[in-house]
């Protein structure tokens, strides 16, 4: 992407995505009273102590940005969590738009653009990727180039849950019982983690052969994604699904234009 074609994304892409990130704030604040009640500040001085649960504690990035919101900016904390907020939800908007360029032109950029243990799923994405079958020396090679480079993610995460393995984990450790009572009694807040894309599941398995090879691969990581949330999330708290839209949309927007579809180069379309 040229700097001409990112700075014209920046400037009228992203004064729409600033107002959605306002919206998007607004609607937190509305929906949290616990913001301005006190709580907030209470469970940032646990955090800074650590003295907090174990799933928001090892979340470094999540405390210890806004205290140096409010360290520098002189803002209060409740403001600090607040423009920390706005920026993570922009700069998520205009990352989504930047990545589905790759393929789509700006308007289907634009309506597709919608710090946590997420990222250790990427060196499964990477394997998929470039997986080819019958070739055991590939094979091996293959796995050191995914190890090695995932050692220091690995290595950091490992050290943040090992400093607060003593903090209790937050609703519980093991949700498996609780996710599959929810799911087999149909309560609708527990297929959440389906209705978040509704159709747009189906459009990205649609005409499955004509999508990039890249989003087929990465898409087979789904089902580990769901059982690992079943497993050790609550997986009524959808947005632990959000990261599958990197994959389910851009694999959905390419059933419902077809013509991107074919104007790929065979490269991107088929692997060896």
């Amino acid at each position: 992407m040229t700097n001409r074609v990112l700075r014209r994304v920046l400037i009228v892409h992203g004064l729409i995505y600033i107002w959605l990130s306002w919206i998007d704030l607004r609607l937190k604040l509305y929906t949290t009273p616990a913001w301005f009640d006190g709580t907030l500040i209470r469970n940032h001085t646990l955090l800074l102590q650590f003295r907090y649960t174990n799933n928001e504690q090892s979340r470094l990035l999540q405390f210890y940005t806004p205290e140096l919101f409010h360290r520098t900016l002189t803002l209060s904390i409740e403001h600090s969590y607040m423009l920390q907020r706005f920026l993570f939800v922009f700069l998520a908007f205009i990352c989504f738009h930047l990545y589905l360029r790759k393929w789509f032109d700006a308007p289907v950029s634009l309506c597709g653009g919608i710090n946590n243990e997420t990222m250790l799923i990427l060196p499964l994405v990477y394997f998929l990727y470039n997986f080819v079958a019958h070739d055991m020396k590939r094979l091996v090679i293959l796995c050191r180039d995914t190890l090695l480079p995932s050692l220091p993610m690995v290595i950091a995460v490992g050290t943040i849950r090992y400093i607060t393995r003593d903090r209790p984990v937050l609703g519980g450790r093991w949700q498996l019982s609780n996710n599959l009572e929810g799911i087999l009694d149909g309560n609708a807040l527990h297929w959440g983690f389906i209705f978040i894309f509704g159709v747009l599941w189906v459009y990205a398995l649609l005409q499955y052969d004509r999508k990039p090879v890249f989003l087929k691969r990465a898409f087979l990581i789904t089902p580990f994604f769901i059982a690992a949330h079943i497993l050790a999330g609550i997986i009524t708290e959808i947005r632990l699904m959000l990261p599958l839209s990197f994959i389910v949309i851009p694999m959905a927007l390419f059933y419902i234009y077809p013509d991107v579809s074919r104007s790929l180069p065979l490269e991107t379309r088929q692997k060896n």
